[in-house]
């Protein structure tokens, strides 16, 4: 959650095989989340599934936490960051997220997440001040027309305008939660990254669970495809991945890590238009190169930042 732990000293030169390993499982898990809330959302409603997901992954992470020995938030104000980060980077994208997954296809919505790294540009010059660079500015431009080029029928197969302005609204909130996520991070007090992931997912499963609940998430039979696919989606994506995100940034830190965000696209698109028939058009092709290129040239090389998934 926070940079607390000092990073493990960069392994030696040559070819780490563990990481390349790891990001490369990485790229494969969060490139399928889009895919498997496309299969639960086929029995569940979309508050269901952010509830169900959420809460699967905090079981996970917090036994992970518990046995790794950092244990779970201590303090009252410890506990209160949890939930701010929690409800912002985890409750409110991913029920924003599984709705505007009822109308836009898998392999857009990925494009559109790579863009998190421009919001958090943006919030870094309008929250914390910082001073953005003309190449900075430049890269968040040409990230902010693939954007709008992204966001234009011609890329939203069989989809007219009327009907793209809320999907595409609750994916712009959606990255803006996770860059404001990301923000809160960086300005939290000290906390030790497994013991914040944990406690942020409970306090995000606190809001989300009875929402899910309330939206049929027990009601529905237990052995289905859309079932599977949820308890899929809170063990890999959203409970296993932010666990090995974490080792992997400990071990080659998060410049190393940073790649996994332009992939995920890449590895989401084969799966919606392999498995579930989509159809990607070459302008969100277009979309995707503008939004990455602007990313690229956005990066200040330090590798300050991580985009969030």
């Amino acid at each position: 959650m926070t940079v607390s732990d000092k990073p493990a000293a960069p392994a030696a030169e040559g070819t780490d095989w563990l990481s390349a390993g790891g990001v490369g499982l990485l790229v494969v898990i969060w490139g399928s989340s889009f895919f498997l809330t496309s299969l639960s959302l086929d029995g569940y409603a979309p508050l269901a599934v952010a509830g169900g997901r959420i809460f699967i992954a905090a079981i996970f992470v917090t036994a992970f936490a518990l046995l790794s020995g950092q244990g779970l938030p201590r303090s009252l104000r410890d506990w209160g960051w949890s939930a701010l980060v929690g409800i912002v980077s985890l409750a409110l994208p991913f029920s924003l997220l599984s709705w505007a997954q009822l109308f836009v296809p898998t392999n857009i919505v990925a494009i559109f997440i790579s863009a998190v790294p421009l919001f958090i540009l943006l919030l870094a010059r309008l929250v914390l001040k910082e001073a953005i660079s003309l190449r900075k500015w430049t890269g968040f431009g040409i990230g902010f027309l693939g954007l709008v080029w992204l966001s234009s029928p011609g890329s939203m197969p069989d989809l007219p305008l009327r009907d793209l302005a809320l999907p595409i609204a609750a994916l712009a909130l959606t990255c803006l939660c996770y860059a404001t996520g990301a923000i809160l991070i960086r300005i939290m007090p000290p906390m030790r990254p497994l013991q914040g992931t944990a406690g942020a997912m409970i306090c995000a499963s606190a809001v989300t669970l009875p929402l899910g609940l309330g939206a049929g998430l027990a009601a529905a039979p237990l052995v289905t495809l859309p079932a599977l696919a949820l308890l899929a989606l809170g063990l890999l994506p959203t409970g296993l991945a932010q666990t090995l995100r974490f080792f992997i940034i400990r071990r080659r830190g998060p410049v190393y890590m940073s790649i996994v965000g332009y992939l995920i696209p890449l590895w989401a698109g084969f799966l919606g238009i392999v498995v579930l028939g989509e159809e990607l058009r070459a302008s969100a092709a277009l979309a995707y190169g503008l939004i990455i290129l602007g990313v690229l040239v956005s990066r200040d090389g330090r590798g300050k930042r991580v985009p969030p998934t």
